[in-house]
């Protein structure tokens, strides 16, 4: 059976009209019980779920205080919509959506006044800091047809995904989908690979879990 997922879009903040006041950030996060099955054997179902909306927490944080026009988040449970609800400036509204579509959630209108563009986001980078996400809006500038890439620990999953105009290139999933935002990219305008350390560990496998956990270690 094909799970419900919700999109809860909240309204643009009154802002400056800058370059990070015109991006929105699309954040996408299994919250559930089946969230982080890679992690099966270290934690409960219930332990994930956990983890999972900790995570999703940390990364709205970050879109919060990195100055963007506003912030999608597409999840699969109420307690998810929830959080998204809470963290997310102005009123935010909540309706499912039927399918997954690559980074950048389900295949749903865009947010009005997102034609300069939106950053995909996974839930499960919980590193992120609001200057990696206006790194990645001050590497696009004012370029009219532009795709940043911010690859994954590995270098070749997409742990960030800016699009400008929206719709220029298709998001994917699966490794190497950092080559292949890349490759479409320069297919379509033009390509910038960003490393950017914090952003590029996603938690999905007990290796970058135990990653986290030295990270977090050292920052106190």
């Amino acid at each position: 059976m094909r799970r419900a997922w919700r999109a809860s879009c909240c309204v643009p903040r009154n802002a400056l009209a800058d370059e990070h006041n015109q991006v929105w950030a699309v954040v996408v996060a299994r919250t559930g019980n089946n969230a982080k099955s890679r992690l099966a054997s270290a934690l409960s179902p219930i332990e994930r779920s956990a983890l999972a909306l900790r995570m999703l927490n940390l990364v709205l944080s970050a879109c919060r205080e990195a100055d963007l026009a506003g912030t999608v988040v597409v999840t699969d449970t109420e307690r998810g919509a929830a959080l998204a609800r809470s963290m997310t400036p102005g009123d935010a509204g909540s309706r499912r959506r039927p399918e997954l579509s690559g980074l950048t959630g389900p295949r749903c209108r865009r947010p009005a006044g997102a034609r300069h563009g939106g950053v995909g986001l996974p839930g499960d980078v919980p590193l992120v800091e609001p200057d990696d996400l206006r790194t990645i809006v001050n590497a696009a500038g004012d370029r009219p047809r532009v795709v940043v890439v911010v690859p994954d620990v590995a270098g070749r999953g997409t742990n960030a995904l800016l699009v400008r105009p929206p719709h220029l290139i298709e998001p994917s999933f699966g490794e190497p989908s950092a080559l292949r935002h890349l490759a479409a990219a320069r297919r379509a305008g033009e390509a910038i690979r960003l490393e950017l350390p914090r952003l590029a560990l996603d938690i999905d496998d007990e290796s970058r879990l135990s990653m986290l956990e030295g990270e977090m270690l050292r920052s106190h």
